[in-house]
């Protein structure tokens, strides 16, 4: 069905970004993602505009890391005069969620994560035997 799967891939999350590229227009991420690898880290930023902090959960089942956010749309009588009819609903309401499977080299307790602006950044530290590390010559 998608040969670009079948081929070996160099990093876990490769694996994410063909299946969301084979899929094209016919598939929509709940929410878009950029993941980033440094020598010490993997760093996922999720964009999850307007969805409050205490509305963002992260759970690790294993060596699978689930992003899930909700976002209660408004009622009617959430201000004194109140809302009004909606003419036109296009933004999102309700629950999101990606999982995203880590590899083998994800320090499980290392993971750290913050929303600013809008962003969450998921910082996902190395075990220590896969960071590099310097080698001094005697």
């Amino acid at each position: 069905m998608f040969p670009t799967l079948r081929k070996t891939f160099d990093s876990p999350f490769d694996l994410i970004r063909e299946v969301d590229r084979a899929l094209g227009s016919y598939h929509t991420p709940a929410f878009p993602v950029d993941i980033h690898e440094t020598g010490e880290h993997f760093v996922i930023q999720a964009d999850l505009p307007g969805y409050p902090k205490d509305h963002i959960e992260l759970n690790l089942d294993g060596n699978v890391l689930e992003l899930t956010a909700n976002r209660v749309a408004p009622e009617a009588s959430d201000t004194p005069e109140g809302r009004g009819e909606p003419r036109v609903t296009e933004r999102v309401y309700g629950k999101v969620q990606r999982s995203f499977r880590l590899p083998d080299t994800v320090d499980p307790s290392a993971i750290d994560a913050q929303v600013a602006d809008g962003v969450l950044t998921v910082t996902l530290g190395k075990r220590d035997e896969v960071k590099p590390r310097r080698i001094s010559v005697n």
